[in-house]
């Protein structure tokens, strides 16, 4: 049986002993082929993939080497045949039928609501930090965001569960360690206050909140959230710690934390908590989510931070890397902060910069006169 561990770390175990793989274009090779088992890869599309800056053939000479390097360190395990890798001339693959165990493949695995919590527990206790930290490539960084929501989805069904059993103990041991992988996760904080809040220690509570306030700051340069403040504000006069209550603010925290669309039942529960004074649906005309918005709590903090100081924030990147749901994230976020409301003006369709101030009247419906 081998082992493949890549979350926040690079590691490979046979028989539980290690095995070395030095070179680091084998590593990365190896990893790109773990994380797409079910895909066999044309030769010039790794090439150009793992070493994007070099020319054709030395890209492809690079490839050669570091396949045999990678079958160098993974010899068949019985004998004849490859039994990790099948390349030809043309194409290369990971052996997905193969004995093998890899860390991203339970995390990354899809979980139904309301899965057992064991499966939940298996998952976030795999999950050791980001995928292959020192690790630049853009694939990477992509992969690496999505198996962090991953784990961050299934961190909040498994403190969900715990609420719903009162298992208050449980919940502060995950949301420590969930803090503990970095970045603020403010979710874990309110799970940390809800748990205490429940044992009677209010004293614990603010300091929980005190950590919340500094992390924020330090990590994000940004405040809590009105769903934390609201919460700490009750948990203090000893409001809402019912199980059914905590059991709301837990969901409201998980669609927070995934910028996913805002449900019925949270707007409603956004009124009883105090959490908003009126329906802001007139003030925008940002389109309902399809699915949810996982992640990129550190970007959209970043953006929002950019548009406190400067009127006009532009973001970049290659196509379909998710600009336009992040931009859309921020713009939900900032309903509160502006007034006159917050609007959506397409104009990739536009072939005139004469045609920009009509898109815009008809973004906003005003007429002209």
């Amino acid at each position: 049986m081998i082992e493949f561990r890549l979350l926040g770390q690079f590691s490979v175990r046979r028989d539980n002993s290690p095995v070395e793989i030095r070179s680091r274009p084998a590593q990365t090779l190896l990893a790109y082929l773990l994380l797409t088992p079910n895909s066999s890869h044309r030769r010039e599309k790794l090439a150009g993939l793992l070493w994007p800056d070099a020319t054709d053939a030395n890209s492809r000479s690079y490839l050669r080497k570091a396949l045999w390097q990678m079958r160098k360190s993974l010899p068949p395990q019985h004998g004849g045949g490859d039994d990790y890798f099948s390349a030809d001339d043309i194409s290369i693959a990971f052996n997905a039928s193969s004995e093998y165990w890899l860390d991203a493949a339970v995390v990354g695995a899809a979980l139904a609501e309301g899965a057992p919590m064991e499966d939940l527990i298996e998952a976030v206790s795999t999950y050791q930090g980001e995928l292959l930290p020192g690790f630049y490539e853009e694939w990477v960084a992509l992969e690496r965001d999505r198996l962090k929501s991953a784990f961050e989805q299934k961190m909040n069904m498994l403190i969900a569960q715990l609420l719903e059993h009162g298992r208050w103990a449980q919940i502060v041991e995950w949301a420590e360690r969930w803090i503990a992988l970095g970045e603020a996760p403010e979710p874990a904080y309110r799970a940390l206050m809800m748990a205490h809040a429940n044992t009677g220690d209010i004293a614990k509570v603010a300091v929980v909140y005190a950590r919340c306030v500094e992390a924020l700051h330090k990590d994000l340069g940004v405040k809590p959230s009105k769903q934390t403040q609201a919460l700490y504000a009750r948990s203090l006069r000893g409001e809402g710690t019912s199980a059914a209550e905590h059991l709301d603010e837990m969901a409201f925290a998980a669609a927070w934390a995934e910028g996913g669309p805002v449900s019925e039942a949270r707007a409603v529960a956004d009124v009883r908590l105090g959490w908003t004074d009126a329906p802001r649906e007139a003030l925008h005309n940002l389109p309902a989510e399809l699915s949810s918005f996982v992640g990129r709590l550190r970007e959209k903090a970043e953006v929002h931070q950019l548009l406190e100081s400067g009127r006009l924030v532009t973001l970049t990147g290659p196509g379909g890397c998710g600009k336009t749901r992040l931009a859309l994230q921020v713009a939900a976020g900032l309903l509160d902060e502006y007034s006159d409301g917050v609007w959506l003006v397409e104009l990739a369709s536009l072939s005139e910069p004469a045609l920009v101030p009509q898109e815009v009247s008809l973004a906003l419906g005003l007429r002209e006169a």
